[in-house]
């Protein structure tokens, strides 16, 4: 039998995701958490298969939580994270989730990500092994019409925020606009983006050279350029 922890801070949620695991057989709920230190102090205790995690919580965060814990311990047990939030997709593959709930949880998606589980022999090392293979061959999403799509970020030239916008402009001069925010995309970004102004990030892969008298750095991708500014600010920012 399936043994699972319950991690969020709203009582309803935990009530709610317990009434549709009862449904799903062979589970049992082993205990409830409705903060961080709490779910430290159960997930110690029971040495659950699942722990499911929400993302936010007050004093201590579904991440900050297996930072805690992959201190003190090998972690064993698989992980499903459930937020609200979309945003925290690419973090949550980063920590190894096995899967990634929108919260109010769908019963339907509950039950795939459930037989899923029971499929997979060893979903703790295969979700280890993707963490490893997306920090080898970073991508960065973007949403379309569709859902998501998973770019490699060795193919964005640069990224240029216009208010609650974003542009990514690619390597085959194709550009893919998107209804978020520079800032909230900064904060996905993998390593070898810099900014260089409030309104641009770029792959410093592209960079061919900086400007001193103009403030502006050239990219250079298959003989076109980019000419973008930068600020004083972010003048330390350029290699």
């Amino acid at each position: 039998m399936l043994k699972v922890v319950l991690v969020d801070d709203e009582a309803r949620a935990r009530k709610s995701l317990a009434n549709i695991l009862h449904k799903a057989g062979d589970i049992r709920i082993a205990a409830e958490a409705a903060d961080g230190k709490e779910a430290l102090s159960v997930i110690a205790a029971h040495q659950p298969d699942i722990v499911f995690l929400d993302v936010k919580m007050p004093g201590m965060n579904g991440f900050e939580l297996l930072d805690t814990i992959d201190k003190v311990m090998q972690r064993s047990f698989s992980v499903i994270f459930l937020t609200a939030y979309d945003e925290f997709a690419i973090k949550a593959i980063k920590y190894a989730a096995f899967d990634y709930l929108l919260k109010p949880v769908d019963e339907e998606e509950l039950m795939k990500t459930i037989s899923r589980y029971f499929s997979n022999n060893h979903p703790a090392q295969d979700a280890a092994a993707l963490k490893y293979a997306v920090e080898q061959n970073t991508k960065i999403r973007i949403r379309s019409a569709q859902g998501y799509e998973y770019i490699d970020s060795s193919d964005v030239v640069y990224i240029e925020g216009d208010g609650n916008y974003s542009r990514f402009v690619l390597t085959d001069d194709d550009i893919r606009t998107v209804s978020r925010t520079l800032k909230d995309i900064g904060n996905e970004l993998p390593e070898g983006f810099i900014r260089v102004h409030k309104k641009y990030f770029i792959n410093k892969r592209y960079l061919l050279s900086f400007l001193r008298s103009s403030h502006e750095c050239i990219l250079v991708k298959d003989d076109i350029e980019h000419r973008i500014p930068v600020s004083v600010r972010m003048m330390k920012n350029i290699p």
